[in-house]
């Protein structure tokens, strides 16, 4: 009869108690970012809806779209508390609570026309919140599953799936549920996928505190910004994913600039979707190999160059394909920036690392969207151009930069 060690070498490394908690993971993930990934269309929806009476839906959406995005940009001042918590569980689970019920009473107190800085301040605390439901989350990943390149990899492939798996499903089911019945109940099952979460990580193992008395202190909100900087990795695989989180922002404003026929654009978008959803899938079957720093160079230049094509192909069946193709690749870049997170991240700051970097990704995403849709009303196809060319002229520069620390270690020690 097989030992032990012989059962987890079969599965990769993987115990019978790790893969349940996993499940538990991905689930708790799926929904927290269901939600996160759906709000903003559910208040669009409700604040042009008859029901709400604003004055100016228009403006009013806007606001509360805003009112939900731009607080994730706070996210690293929640991070260190996470970094601190002799419990994360806690720390996650009380945010994805207090997301779920700020969601619920925005929806609640818009169909009852209050005044929209009311609505507004509870999507603010929601928004805040936001950033513990996606980075906050995969920071508590490397704990749950075996350690082992193997394990941790195909385990930051399920982490991948659910981002990709929450941007598709939780517009198209607010969009859905806003049809059958009404954005009220869209917006309150978000809601109760959020406080799902909440209580789906209540369940997962124990994790070791990052406060460890051998352990350096948890460093402030401001040192991390630094310890990034000065960590080679950490530094090049930020500046390389947000430069790839340009075009990836971009890609659906130019799709439906692309085509004259608004169902050709819903098709590429599709492709986009459905691309990264089966290249993150793709990993968790096979597990990406190799230096997680290689991987993020090498990858955020296929995608760039994917994002290239994007804009080269559109109006064919190649074009569905090549978008397809771009989805695959910044879902397996998505892949390895986690896993370099992970690697390279100092212990005692890994969520403030996480997070921070997550928040610079949403920055980045945001003046993405904002420069499409200055771009695409000279030519559809510049966004695409121009971020594809950004991505890979990033990753050039990381490789450049890579090989010139390799003669001279940079202050991490690490190059």
């Amino acid at each position: 009869m097989p030992d032990q060690r012989t059962r987890q070498r079969a599965t990769g490394g993987v115990t019978q108690g790790s893969r349940t908690a996993l499940i538990r993971y991905v689930l708790a993930a799926t929904a927290a970012r269901t939600a996160d990934a759906g709000a903003p269309v559910a208040f669009v929806l409700l604040a042009i809806s008859p029901a709400s009476g604003m004055g100016n839906p228009g403006l009013a959406a806007g606001i509360l779209a805003a009112c939900l995005t731009a607080p994730h940009l706070l996210g690293p001042l929640l991070g260190r508390r996470l970094d601190l918590a002799r419990d994360g569980r806690k720390v996650i689970a009380v945010a994805c609570l207090l997301y779920g019920l700020a969601v619920a009473a925005s929806a609640v107190f818009t169909v009852r026309q209050a005044p929209l800085w009311v609505v507004g301040a509870f999507l603010v605390l929601a928004g805040t919140m936001g950033p513990l439901l996606t980075g906050g989350l995969s920071s508590r990943l490397a704990a749950i599953v075996r350690s082992g390149q193997r394990s941790q990899r195909r385990a930051q492939g399920w982490d991948a799936s659910t981002y990709g798996l929450a941007g598709a499903v939780g517009p198209a089911a607010v969009a859905a549920l806003s049809a059958a019945a009404s954005p009220l109940v869209s917006a309150l099952a978000l809601a109760g996928a959020a406080l799902l979460a909440s209580i789906l990580t209540m369940t997962f193992p124990t994790a070791p505190s990052s406060v460890d008395e051998q352990e350096p202190a948890v460093p402030r909100i401001g040192q991390i910004l630094r310890i990034i900087a000065a960590t080679g990795p950490l530094r090049r695989t930020a500046y390389v994913s947000m430069a790839v989180a340009m075009p990836g922002a971009m890609i659906s404003i130019s799709a439906l600039g692309l085509t004259s026929d608004r169902g050709d654009s819903a098709v590429l978008i599709a492709a986009f979707g459905l691309g990264s959803l089966a290249g993150s899938l793709a990993v968790v079957i096979f597990p990406l190999k190799g230096q997680a720093e290689n991987l993020v160079i090498g990858l955020a230049a296929a995608a760039g160059a994917g994002f290239v094509a994007s804009a080269l192909f559109p109006a064919s069946a190649y074009g569905v394909a090549v978008f397809g193709i771009a989805g695959v690749l910044n879902s397996l870049l998505l892949t390895a920036t986690l896993a370099s997170r992970t690697d390279y991240a100092p212990k005692n700051a890994a969520a403030q690392v996480f997070i921070w970097m997550a928040a610079l990704k949403v920055a980045i995403a945001s003046l993405g969207t904002a420069t499409a849709g200055f771009m695409v009303s000279t030519d559809a196809r510049l966004p695409l151009l121009a971020g594809g060319a950004l991505a890979i002229g990033a990753a050039l520069v990381a490789a450049a930069e890579r090989r010139h620390g390799q003669r001279r270690q940079d202050p991490s020690g690490k190059t």
